[in-house]
């Protein structure tokens, strides 16, 4: 995973909590000893410098606080590889999605080869990615690839998918909400059960409620 050019390495005696940006946050009877690696897969550059900035001010007002700046580019020894970056999208690129950064995980995926790209839940996350740009920018490329995507994936009407669609399913845009819903009615996982059953009840816009419903009776073959 590409890292920023400067990390921060924190040493301190008896130093401020530092909830949000290491984790568990320190007590202050503890030595707190940490290097923070901001890096690119975070919702965005202008976040990850609006929180070092905001570290900075707390931390220069502690005088037990010593401050190392490390320059380094990559940590020696890592390498950038399609795996890292397939593993990073799988485990991260519903998260970005979800706040916007439809962009990035596209450019991820365009990079990856072609067997990573045929994996059905990176196959999923670029149908996501390009129906959050249609939704927010209304971008025809990201229309027409999406709907390609609809397509192919209700054709495979893979379950491996399943796990993915169920974070959409609880995503706060309701268009993503409606559609993960709608492709888990042609997949026919009962894994997902549960879940459709709980958006199906309260999900707060009703034709999400409506496909929740459908999706359950579809996979269920009872009433809801």
């Amino acid at each position: 995973m590409r890292v920023l050019p400067i990390g921060l390495m924190v040493l301190g005696f008896m130093g401020i909590p530092l909830v949000g940006f290491t984790s568990p946050a320190h007590l202050a009877n503890e030595i707190a000893i940490e290097v923070l690696d901001f890096q690119i897969g975070l919702p965005s550059i202008r976040c990850i410098e609006e929180k070092k900035t905001g570290l900075m001010k707390e931390l220069t007002r502690n005088d037990r606080v010593k401050l190392v700046e490390i320059r380094e580019s990559v940590a020696q020894g890592t390498k950038e590889t399609p795996e890292n970056t397939e593993n990073f999208l799988v485990q991260n690129g519903s998260k970005l999605i979800s706040v916007g950064d439809y962009k990035q995980v596209l450019d991820l995926i365009k990079n990856l080869p072609e067997k990573a790209r045929d994996n059905i839940q990176i196959r999923t996350l670029e149908y996501f990615a390009n129906l959050k740009g249609w939704v927010m920018d209304k971008d025809q490329v990201c229309k027409t690839n999406w709907w390609a995507l609809r397509t192919e994936l209700i054709k495979l009407g893979d379950n491996e998918a399943t796990p993915m669609l169920v974070i959409f399913l609880k995503d706060k845009d309701p268009y993503l909400r409606l559609y993960a819903a709608e492709l888990l009615s042609h997949i026919g996982d009962k894994r997902a059960l549960k879940d459709l059953r709980e958006a199906g009840e309260s999900d707060e816009n009703s034709n999400v409620r409506k496909n929740a419903k459908w999706a359950y009776e579809q996979i269920s073959g009872k009433k809801f």
